[in-house]
C-alpha cells in the first residue's frame, strides 16, 4: 500500500471518531442531567480513551466525580489535566473545589 492509501485511510477514519467522540459526550451529558453519576463516567472515560487530549471531558469527569460526594476521583481526573495543560483555569478551579470538599 502506498502513502498515499495510508494517509486515505487514515483521513477516513477521523469523521467516525469524532462522530463517536460526540456521541459519547451527548450520552454523558444526559446520564449526568439526570443524575446518572456512573453511566456519565463511564462515557467520559471512553471519551478519553478515544482522545486523550479531550480535556473537556477529563475537566466534565471531575465535575462529575465531585458533584457525585467523590472528590478524590475528581482530584484524579484533575491531576491528570494539569500534567497536560498547568495553565488550565477550569482545571484548577475544579481542584480548588475537590480539595475544598476533602477538607483541605
Amino acid at each position: 500500500m502506498s502513502e498515499i492509501e495510508d494517509l486515505d485511510l487514515e483521513f477516513a477514519d477521523l469523521p467516525e471518531h469524532a462522530a463517536i467522540i460526540e456521541t459519547l459526550w451527548q450520552e454523558a451529558a444526559l446520564a449526568r442531567r439526570y443524575g446518572d453519576i456512573d453511566p456519565a463516567l463511564d462515557a467520559y472515560r471512553r471519551i478519553i480513551e478515544l482522545d486523550s487530549s479531550h480535556s473537556e471531558a477529563r475537566l466534565a469527569a471531575a465535575e462529575t466525580c465531585r458533584l457525585a460526594g467523590k472528590p478524590r476521583d475528581a482530584l484524579r481526573f484533575c491531576l491528570d489535566l494539569l500534567e497536560m495543560d498547568r495553565q488550565h483555569v477550569g482545571c484548577r478551579l475544579e481542584l480548588t473545589e475537590a480539595l475544598r470538599q476533602i477538607g483541605q
